[in-house]
């Protein structure tokens, strides 16, 4: 799994964000990664659609990829710095 700070790095997350990506993952729904977190449903609903747009993705299974093995062209469209 890719750190919090990679991902921040990587894609401009925020510290909140960069959680919330990691906990989906570990969760998998976003209802228990809200819980995990001690946040709103609402709230992390609101915060995974900034994510996706930062990511560069459009789905959990694609972000989930992104936290899980790093960025990759035919999952995001876009690379990470890691990669360059």
């Amino acid at each position: 799994m890719r750190s919090a700070q990679d991902l921040r790095d990587a894609f401009g997350l925020t510290p909140a964000e960069a959680r919330l990506a990691q906990a989906l993952t570990r969760a998998g729904t976003l209802r228990d990664a809200a819980q995990a977190l001690n946040i709103t449903y609402e709230t992390a609903r609101a915060c995974l659609k900034v994510v996706f747009g930062k990511a560069g993705v459009h789905t959990q299974a694609q972000l989930v990829a992104v936290v899980l093995r790093g960025a990759d062209r035919s999952v995001t469209g876009r690379r990470s710095s890691t990669h360059s």
